[in-house]
């Protein structure tokens, strides 16, 4: 059935050749009930995306009582090409022997480079290695021992496999799980053992027979790798390996939710260190309060294991037909995050903190004054020292913590830490906050655009017509002849809508990859906002002008690689949530939707801004900005459900620019606006109900404006001052190079 392809214009001849496959596939098949039949054991492989394995015989073979089925990798078997390189070869095997399943069933650790099949290959890696053989003779021989057939001592000698270390030495290299770059082979290879030996310390798990999870679950133990990490960098290596277990989420299901909070969470403790309503006494630093950040070490590993789950043993302490039982929860399980989230939810509750209704990661401690939010492993806390100092102690007599950071204005307080890839700062007049500068170092290197020429705008507007300005005032770019763009571009043409032809394959990975990170700056980086969401409405198919745009933005970063928010010191207590909002019209040359944009303030400190493409077309510049005012109440209606349970009272003042949105408002009703879903008279309702005030706001003066068009770059400057903005020269050292 693999020769298929050879007769494709041979019709007759194909029904030749599947007629004879089928033929022997049934041949087979009887060959393996005769074997089961007789009480011994069978072994069928084929390619994992084979179509035999749809064959009716096959599925039915499948489902027979014992018989399971698994898929590996043959590079972990030993199968190399005619180069020398590991062969992939994703292979699927049945059997009626679990012990040999749970040996075949080994995917690639991506610790080497695969060879292609092609050019004849493929020939070359349908012979079977010999460290394959012996693989399936371990595992037979371990079902022998299971079965009663034959004891460890029958067996005699154990089989001598060859010295694969100069196999190893030469293609086994690791590569870090974050950046990508290649790691030392040794270094791994030390953090792995210890990351296992630690895990037995702790009893995460036990050993039990194979079988005991085929006759529990009805499936194959779950599979493990290993995470590998540097956090350090190449000069001060620090070398960390986390076991995973491979568990699929096959399901959404409620039991297993665990929240994570938002970014504006930690931004709104930082906002409450440094004002007075918290406890800053104005002229005396010392007696106000503190942050302190708190990494619970092996967090999933302090909580008990809730149902019944088995994976496969680690390669440093692997056992013949033998898998785990977790006795307590692994990362990589579904419900690892939710166990931790009970266990450390019972904690706090136990010395006094109150849970949020809201948002269930963030917690508040009345009496002792203090503030927390939880994210994962991840402990931020605000509050006065003696009380930050007795929690800390307090966590410490049940877990493994390690402080990160203090911040703090005494002099043995820190006052710079690195912690979920921002940068914080303690400063004499202000808290200092950034996104991680090495994203900006990354998108430069990757893009190989180290020494382009930085410009002072991330985006520009768009032509009237821009079909005609392409290809008159450009040269349409011919990029790689040699990149296959089959299948690449939609129906209709090679060309996109803004008149550019697609990218190929491997230009689109690359297009994603930047746009991703540039994703992930925006949130803290509001300037380039705007510019990333326009960018991420290509992901699915990028043209050549959409790679252009994204280039114009990281020569933007080369000249901005840094930029730092402060957070001032303020005599006022922040006690008003303020929500400016803007909106463009029909921005969108394709769909004519409308941009949304907004900024939430706590204590004149943004904490959160967004731009997104409205859901509805808009038929009027007035509706448009209605809108985006929805978008920003129900916005600041959250955020303030958030602040109240960290202990926080605080009202909510809207802004916009557009009279007629702030007409449509304060009205009852629809009136010309018909057209109007009801569902969208909610903030009609709200602002009657005092809920929120809506107030104007000049234009010239709305820092959303730079979220929902291409601005100057005098207008934009104007704008990152209203949200304390500005760029940082230099490198910091909080975090470490690439």
């Amino acid at each position: 059935m693999q020769n298929m392809n050879q007769h494709k214009g041979d019709n007759i001849k194909r029904e030749q050749v599947l007629k004879r496959a089928i033929s022997h596939l049934k041949f087979c098949v009887s060959l393996y009930k005769y074997q089961i039949a007789q009480g011994r054991y069978f072994l069928h492989e084929h390619p994992a995306g084979a179509t035999s394995w749809r064959e009716p015989c096959i599925q039915s073979m499948s489902h027979e009582p014992g018989v399971g089925t698994v898929i590996g990798h043959m590079c972990m078997h030993g199968m190399v090409g005619r180069g020398g390189k590991p062969v992939k070869k994703a292979t699927r095997w049945m059997s009626n022997s679990q012990c040999i399943l749970y040996e075949l069933a080994i995917r690639c650790d991506r610790t080497h480079i695969h060879a292609d099949l092609m050019q004849g290959r493929a020939s070359h890696a349908a012979i079977w290695p010999v460290k394959l053989c012996h693989t399936i003779i371990r595992g037979l021989r371990a079902q022998l021992v299971y079965d009663g057939h034959a004891s460890l001592n029958e067996f005699g000698t154990q089989l001598q496999e060859e010295d694969y270390s100069e196999y190893l030495e030469e293609y086994r290299t690791f590569f870090d799980d974050i950046s990508g770059t290649e790691l030392d082979p040794a270094e791994v290879l030390k953090a792995r053992k210890e990351e296992v030996n630690e895990v037995i310390r702790r009893g995460i798990y036990t050993k039990v027979p194979i079988s005991e999870c085929w006759n529990r679950t009805g499936r194959k133990p779950v599979g493990v790798r290993s995470v590998d990490v540097n956090k350090g960098d190449q000069i001060n290596p620090n070398y960390r390996s986390r076991l995973v277990a491979k568990e699929i989420k096959v399901s959404k299901r409620e039991d297993l939710f665990a929240a994570t909070p938002p970014l504006e969470a930690k931004k709104s403790l930082f906002s409450l260190a440094v004002t007075e309503g918290v406890g800053f006494e104005r002229g005396n630093r010392k007696g106000g309060m503190k942050i302190e950040f708190i990494d619970i070490r092996k967090a999933h590993f302090h909580s008990e294991a809730r149902r019944d789950i088995y994976v496969q043993l680690p390669e440093e302490d692997f056992e013949a037909g033998m898998c785990c039982k977790l006795e307590k929860a692994m990362y990589g399980t579904r419900d690892a995050a939710q166990n931790w989230e009970i266990e450390y939810n019972k904690f706090l509750r136990g010395i006094g903190f109150t849970r949020g209704e809201s948002s269930s990661c963030a917690f508040h401690h009345e009496e002792r004054n203090l503030r927390l939010v939880v994210h994962g492993d991840d402990f931020t806390f605000e509050g006065p020292p003696d009380a930050l100092q007795d929690v800390t102690e307090a966590l410490q007599k049940v877990w493994l913590v390690k402080v990160r950071a203090t911040l703090g204005p005494e002099p043995k307080d820190d006052k710079e830490v690195s912690i979920l890839n921002r940068v914080i700062r303690w400063t004499e007049d202000a808290l200092l906050y950034e996104a991680d500068p090495r994203h900006v170092e990354k998108l430069l290197k990757e893009a190989g655009m180290e020494c382009c020429k930085a410009l002072n705008t991330p985006g520009m507007k768009e032509p009237a017509n821009p079909e005609k300005s392409w290809f008159e005032g450009e040269t349409v770019p011919q990029g790689n002849p040699e990149v296959d763009t089959s299948g690449v571009a939609p129906a209709g043409g090679n060309l996109g809508p803004d008149g550019s032809p697609y990218i190929g394959r491997s230009e689109m990975r690359d297009y994603r990859s930047a746009v991703a990170r540039c994703n992930y700056l925006a949130a803290d980086r509001f300037e380039i906002a705007f510019t990333t969401k326009e960018l991420c409405r290509a992901m699915a198919n990028p043209t050549v002008m959409d790679v252009k745009a994204m280039n114009r933005l990281i020569r933007f970063l080369k000249g901005l690689p840094r930029m730092v928010q402060r957070i001032p010191f303020e005599d006022r207590p922040p006690t008003v949530v303020e929500a400016f909002v803007d909106s463009d019209w029909a921005g969108c040359r394709k769909s004519r939707k409308s941009t949304s944009g907004g900024i939430l303030y706590l204590g004149g400190v943004a904490v959160r801004a967004w731009s997104s493409n409205q859901n509805v077309i808009a038929l009027s510049s007035g509706e448009a900005e209605y809108y985006a005012a929805l978008k920003g109440a129900s916005s600041a209606l959250g955020f303030q459900s958030m602040l109240r349970d960290l202990g926080i009272h605080a009202s909510i003042t809207l802004y916009t620019d557009s009279s007629a949105a702030r007409g449509i408002i304060h009205r009852a009703g629809l009136g010309k606006l018909r057209h109007l879903e009801t569902g969208y008279l909610w903030l009609q309702s709200a602002v009657k109900g005092k809920k929120l005030q809506v107030r104007k706001v000049l234009g010239t003066e709305n820092p959303a404006d730079l979220l929902t068009k291409h601005l100057a770059a005098a207008d934009m400057w104007k704008n990152l001052e209203r949200l304390h903005m500005s760029p940082e020269d230099g490198r910091t050292k909080a975090v470490p190079l690439i």
